[in-house]
C-alpha cells in the first residue's frame, strides 16, 4: 500500500469516528465508556465464559491468574433456535455451573452497550441469524440473565454481556 492510500484510509476512519461521536449515522459503531477501575473476577477465581453465536455456543471455565487467564475446560454445542426470551434463558441456565459467580457472555447479536456500576452489559436491538429473541429485544441481556437465574439458582450471579466484536477487540 502506498502512502497516499494509507492517508486516505486514515482520514476516512477519523471522519467516521468524528461523525459517530457527534451522533450521526456511520458505518462504525461507537462506544464511549471508561475501563472499569476493578475486575468483576477475583484473582484465582474460576468464572464462566459463554459464547452465543449463530449456530454454536461455547461454554468455558476460566481461571483468572493475575492479569492473565487460563482456560480450564471448554465445550462447544449446537445452538438451538432461540425464538424468544424463555428459550434463551432456559438454554443459558443449562450451561451455568453451580460454582460460578461471574459469567462473561460473548453475544454475537446487535446490542447497544450499557455500562453501569462497573459492569458492561448490552441492550438487544434485534434478533438475527435465525434467532428472534421475542421478549428479549429492547432488554438488557446480562441483567435479564441475572434476574432469571437468581430466582432459579437461589444465589446472586454477576453477568457481563458484550457483543462478540467488542470481546474480540478486548482479547487482543
Amino acid at each position: 500500500m502506498d502512502l497516499s492510500s494509507a492517508k486516505t484510509i486514515k482520514d476516512n476512519f477519523l471522519r467516521e469516528l468524528t461523525e459517530a461521536n457527534s451522533g450521526k449515522t456511520t458505518s462504525l459503531p461507537f462506544i464511549i465508556h471508561e475501563t472499569p477501575s476493578f475486575s468483576l473476577v477475583k484473582d484465582q477465581e474460576i468464572f464462566q465464559v459463554i459464547i452465543i453465536g449463530g449456530t454454536l455456543a461455547v461454554n468455558a471455565r476460566v481461571k483468572k491468574d493475575g492479569a492473565s487467564c487460563e482456560i480450564l475446560s471448554q465445550e462447544t454445542t449446537t445452538l438451538p433456535t432461540l425464538a424468544n426470551r424463555e428459550d434463551f434463558l432456559i438454554f443459558i441456565e443449562k450451561l451455568i455451573d453451580d460454582n460460578s459467580r461471574v459469567i462473561a457472555l460473548n453475544f454475537a447479536y446487535p446490542i447497544i452497550p450499557v455500562f453501569d456500576k462497573g459492569k458492561l452489559d448490552g441492550k438487544l436491538l434485534k434478533g438475527t441469524k435465525g434467532h428472534a429473541f421475542r421478549g428479549l429485544v429492547g432488554k438488557t441481556v446480562g441483567e435479564e440473565v441475572e434476574t432469571y437465574l437468581s430466582g432459579k439458582k437461589q444465589r446472586e450471579l454477576v453477568v457481563s454481556a458484550a457483543n462478540d466484536t467488542v470481546c474480540l477487540l478486548l482479547s487482543g
